[in-house]
């Protein structure tokens, strides 16, 4: 499937020059202090347009990076994230970490699965047994709700039971994590969800 990025430019700042500036700059209107000051204040002008262009470039090469890297998203949504870190994502570019946190600080990734936060793309990992078994913390929180969500009310699935239902997707989590994310999610344990029927 073919995916495209843009990036809506129509919510940047704008940074224009006015074209009186440029025209009094261009004659010999100004002289002396005046000339030096104009050109002063067109030139920062520029430099802030320059800089705003460079943010939005940034942004874009940040954005199509994170897609490129979590093809399994515009599938699965957000149980197909796969561990992604700002450090890895930034090496590829040519980027400092802390360039691509600020480019995704408060910016938005409009998505068929709803607009979401471009931080919500860089994932931690939840195991330690190396790509096979990694999963994004994200993707294991939704599997963890749908497994307690398809159990049956008489026999609630144990943390241990959730660990090898998911053990037997190839997802590699210690209980402690799974009991983790459960509380996250608001999910009592198996004893509490017991209804008897």
């Amino acid at each position: 499937d073919l995916v495209s990025v843009e990036l809506v430019r129509g919510l940047l700042p704008s940074v224009t020059i006015d074209p009186m500036a440029e025209e009094l700059l261009g004659g010999g209107a100004l002289e002396g202090e005046a000339r030096a000051y104009l050109r002063g204040k067109v030139d920062r002008a520029r430099a802030v347009s320059e800089a705003v262009e460079m943010r939005g470039t940034t942004l874009l090469r940040v954005a199509e990076g994170v897609i490129r890297r979590q093809p399994r998203f515009m599938s699965d949504g957000l149980s197909g994230l796969r561990p992604l870190s700002m450090t890895d994502l930034a090496a590829e570019l040519g980027l400092a970490a802390s360039t691509v946190s600020r480019a995704v600080a408060g910016k938005f990734l409009q998505t068929p699965f709803g607009i979401l936060p471009l931080r919500q793309f860089f994932q931690s990992s939840t195991s330690a047994g190396g790509e096979s078994g990694a999963a994004a913390t994200e993707a294991v929180r939704i599997r963890v709700q749908q497994l307690i969500d398809g159990e049956e009310p008489s026999s609630p699935l144990s943390d241990e039971a959730i660990v090898e239902a998911l053990g037997g997707a190839g997802l590699l989590i210690a209980r402690r994590t799974v009991a983790k994310y459960r509380k996250e999610l608001g999910i009592p344990s198996s004893y509490q969800r017991k209804r008897h029927l």
